[in-house]
């Protein structure tokens, strides 16, 4: 079939063999939109392999949206599959060699999405369609950002978040690293403490201590941050908060919390940034509207758009308290922080067609399966010497081996067995021993990757 050669004496399963050769068929073209592929029971005898290798494959083509089935009809090529022409057979070639060297190591990395998934077609397309707009997006613009791209940014939020807001509050920037910076450079003026969730990320309070900012790091539960620790002092602060899906634990703010740090800080004169961290995949459950949408001038929402598309779009966002707007947008200017012109229009092209809305949507499927798959493979290897937590939403989950049977250990060893985890203790700001915690990071792993390297895990810790 169009020349796919199965290997059976390879070291690359047979799956992911035929998985990588039919995904490369469609990238390329070979195999078109609307295409009939043949059904699994005739496949699998052409090659002499199990039919059940077959079914999982198209299973996993069907999750990542290259291939889609027809009730009664068979298997065929996505109708909104376009073939990526320009890619030169030589980079391709490279690219698989360059793969195949780093096989390699399976890496539980963290606020990655799929980029193999990412709809380059449809971004080549917006990006040619802001260039014909030549006189809009080749000037520095509007300090505060395209304001097309901000009208489309407040219809979608509303839309997907129930967030009211005007064009005018929302500021742009290359990358949701901008934006703290300009934050913690303009609040620096007023406010000298910040509260943030322990643990957390650390380059984000890092910005701030740069700017002289004493960090009170508050504890994380199954209900987020304890709010009590930050209103028993009523004193003036800023307050960093991941309420949607904490990081790295992956708990959400409850309701009662949010309206007790909303009304501490209506009385303490205090500011909430908002960072609305992986608000879009959720898998259970009613999501909780934002902070923002109880009280907007309480509250600066950060959003970055790097981890539902891509990292290298380095675009996001600040909605900020209509009593603060002045003040940033004069010290933007003043650090001549302007936000790349032609980039901003493409994706508001790229909103504006709907097709944010039908990635994030067809995403939200494929990520559930991964996140379904690694608990089960977790489960599999791991049975009850664990605790799986924090896995409701989001691109991870917070994985605790609590069995006795395991002695202190040594994650970095863990890439002796070519399996990269992350240890909750690097993301401590308190110097906590979170024991053998790990944050398990999903998104940008395809599904093969996640069988094999919970597979390594497993066999490390069992040599350890």
């Amino acid at each position: 079939m169009l020349g796919i050669h199965i290997d059976k004496n390879s070291k690359i399963s047979i799956t992911r063999q035929l998985c990588d050769q039919l995904r490369t068929l469609i990238i390329e073209g070979k195999l078109k939109s609307g295409d009939k592929l043949p059904s699994t029971r005739k496949l699998s005898s052409e090659f002499n392999i199990s039919r059940n290798i077959v079914i999982e494959v198209y299973e996993q083509l069907i999750a990542e949206g290259f291939l889609e089935t027809i009730a009664g009809s068979g298997t065929y090529v996505s109708s909104d599959i376009e073939p990526q022409y320009n890619l030169k057979k030589e980079n391709f070639i490279k690219e698989k060699i360059l793969k195949e060297k780093e096989i390699d190591i399976i890496d539980f990395s963290s606020g990655i999405p799929d980029l193999y998934l990412f709809p380059k077609n449809l971004w080549i397309k917006c990006v040619k369609r802001a260039i014909e707009d030549v006189g809009n997006v080749l000037s520095y613009g509007d300090i505060m950002g395209d304001y097309i791209l901000r009208e489309n940014i407040s219809k979608y939020l509303f839309r997907t978040r129930g967030i009211h807001s005007s064009p005018d509050e929302i500021i742009i920037f290359a990358g949701a690293s901008q934006g703290y910076l300009l934050i913690a450079k303009v609040l620096a003026k007023i406010f000298k403490k910040l509260y943030i969730e322990e643990p957390m990320v650390r380059f984000i309070p890092n910005i701030f201590q740069n700017f002289g900012y004493k960090l009170y790091p508050i504890d994380v539960d199954k209900s987020g941050i304890k709010v009590e620790e930050i209103i028993s002092n009523n004193d003036k602060a800023l307050v960093l908060l991941t309420p949607s899906h904490q990081f790295p634990t992956g708990s959400i703010l409850s309701i009662q919390r949010r309206q007790e740090i909303l009304k501490w800080a209506e009385s303490s004169e205090s500011l909430i940034i908002e960072d609305d961290y992986d608000s879009e995949y959720r898998f259970k459950g009613i999501p909780i509207p934002p902070l923002r949408n109880l009280n907007k001038d309480k509250v600066i929402y950060v959003g970055t758009f790097s981890k539902n598309l891509s990292p290298a779009i380095r675009l996001g966002f600040i909605i900020i308290p209509k009593s603060l707007i002045e003040i940033f947008i004069k010290t933007k200017l003043d650090l001549n922080m302007y936000t790349p012109s032609l980039d901003q229009r493409a994706l508001s092209i790229f909103i504006d067609n709907g097709y944010l809305d039908k990635h994030i949507y067809k995403m939200n499927k494929v990520y559930k399966k991964k996140r379904n798959l690694l608990k089960e493979e977790l489960r599999k290897y791991f049975e009850d010497k664990i605790l799986i937590e924090g896995d409701d939403a989001g691109l991870h989950m917070a994985v605790d081996f609590v069995s006795k049977n395991y002695v202190e250990i040594d994650w970095r060893k863990s890439l002796d067995y070519k399996v990269k985890v992350y240890p909750f203790n690097r993301y401590s700001f308190k110097n906590k021993d979170y024991k053998n915690k790990l944050v398990l990071g999903y998104g940008n792993l395809s599904f093969n990757e996640i069988q094999e390297g919970v597979k390594r895990l497993s066999i490390f810790l069992n040599n350890f």
